[in-house]
């Protein structure tokens, strides 16, 4: 598990700009992993569950188009810090895998997980 743990603290760094990455509790990692595994297999079956669960990745992903934006940044932070944290250490994993064949995929959610990482809780 301690190889995992690394590795997943790796994945998850934020660019060299940002606060060193937070430590992510193994329930965390798990869960990661468990979802990755689940969307794989969701996806594979065409599973209605895989588009009710990426749903959420669309909607953050949504949220975090409005950095681009002349939107608040502090205010965006600060509604969304907490949802942002934890839906994307779980998503991170089966992004990695599947930006093999869309690499923009959910990368505004990513920056707005590293803008909010930055920032204590």
């Amino acid at each position: 598990m301690a190889e995992s743990r690394r590795a997943f603290q790796e994945a998850i760094r934020p660019p060299a700009d940002t606060s060193a990455p937070m430590e992510y509790d193994n329930q965390s990692i798990q869960e990661a992993m468990n979802l990755k595994n689940a969307l794989d297999k969701f996806k594979k079956d065409n599973d209605p569950k895989f588009y009710a669960i990426i749903r959420i990745g669309n909607y953050m992903e949504t949220i975090s188009y409005m950095m681009k934006s002349k939107a608040d940044k502090k205010l965006l932070r600060d509604l969304m810090q907490g949802p942002v944290l934890y839906y994307f250490i779980r998503f991170k994993p089966w992004v990695d895998q599947y930006r093999k064949e869309s690499p923009e995929l959910f990368r505004w959610f990513e920056k707005l997980f590293h803008f909010c990482e930055s920032e204590p809780r």
